[in-house]
């Protein structure tokens, strides 16, 4: 177990560091524990930059990191499987929602920043049906959204990932009920997403059903 702090003054959480080869793909917020999975073939280090993500972000918008976490290849890699978790201190005041961007780090000073591919949540992509996108500064991680260029080709990320805490599902206990005695509905995801009038227009255009 490896006891941290994070660099960044004004939060300061402090953390225990582990590998985890069990580790699902993604991210996980349990508690006061993250865990993370990813498979990156050939990288030397992963670095997890972490943004405090309470509201959506503007173009012009800047943030400090969080939190960033750098993972190198004989610790926390298993294959070509990268897994993780953090469990952080009782007194750490959390923030309710995380964003976060993946630096991959591999031969010959090759490096790039990525997406999550498992991520569930993501943030950016359009502003007021307006493309944007992200650019780190490569020392010091602090997060830019600026107004993206037209075309496929331009410097920064398209989005980034966010993650919140999981909270329990409740559901109602099912019933014991005998299947003779249960209505059972059937139907067909053609069916179910047609608009209501093109069935129809459909009925109509190849004229009277024949028995």
């Amino acid at each position: 177990m490896n006891l941290q702090k994070s660099e960044n003054p004004a939060s300061a959480p402090v953390f225990h560091l582990n590998a985890d080869p069990e580790a699902r793909p993604g991210g996980r917020w349990t508690d006061r524990q993250l865990s993370f999975g990813l498979q990156a073939r050939d990288a030397l280090h992963l670095t997890y930059v972490f943004y405090e993500w309470e509201a959506e972000a503007y173009p012009g918008f800047m943030g400090e990191p969080w939190l960033h976490i750098r993972l190198d290849h004989q610790s926390f890699c298993f294959g070509n499987w990268w897994g993780w978790k953090i469990q952080f201190d009782p007194g750490c005041n959390l923030p309710n929602r995380l964003a976060y961007a993946i630096l991959l780090e591999k031969k010959d000073d090759q490096s790039n920043w990525v997406l999550d591919p498992f991520s569930r949540v993501c943030a950016g992509g359009e502003y007021w049906n307006r493309p944007v996108c992200f650019q780190i500064e490569p020392d010091s991680y602090k997060l830019q959204q600026i107004n993206r260029s037209p075309g496929s080709h331009f410097q920064g990320l398209r989005r980034l990932a966010a993650i919140k805490p999981q909270e329990p599902v409740l559901r109602p206990n099912r019933p014991e009920i005998n299947l003779s005695e249960c209505i059972i509905y059937e139907c067909h995801v053609r069916g179910m997403t047609r608009l209501a009038h093109e069935g129809m227009d459909r009925r109509q255009q190849r004229g009277p059903s024949r028995p």
